[in-house]
């Protein structure tokens, strides 16, 4: 199947992925595997991380230096940027 989501399915996708974020993040561990960002450039990592503190009203808690990411920021961010 290679056809993109339609306008509600992406609509549905981000609601689960929110509330997924909400149980994900009351979990103790929540790094995102080196794996998942394969191929990625530093760059990218940066710009994403940006991203999500900008999306989240802290902008300035955005520092090039250290990038880290937990899944459920992951699942949050994705869940709004598909609304």
């Amino acid at each position: 199947m290679t056809e993109p989501l339609t306008e509600k399915e992406t609509k549905l996708v981000s609601i689960l992925l929110d509330r997924a974020s909400d149980q994900f993040g009351q979990h103790c561990c929540n790094d995102c595997d080196d794996e998942w960002f394969k191929g990625w450039t530093e760059e990218e990592k940066i710009s994403l991380d940006k991203k999500i503190h900008e999306l989240n009203g802290d902008p300035e808690e955005h520092d090039p230096d250290c990038i880290s990411f937990s899944d459920w920021i992951l699942m949050w961010y994705f869940s709004k940027r598909m609304r």
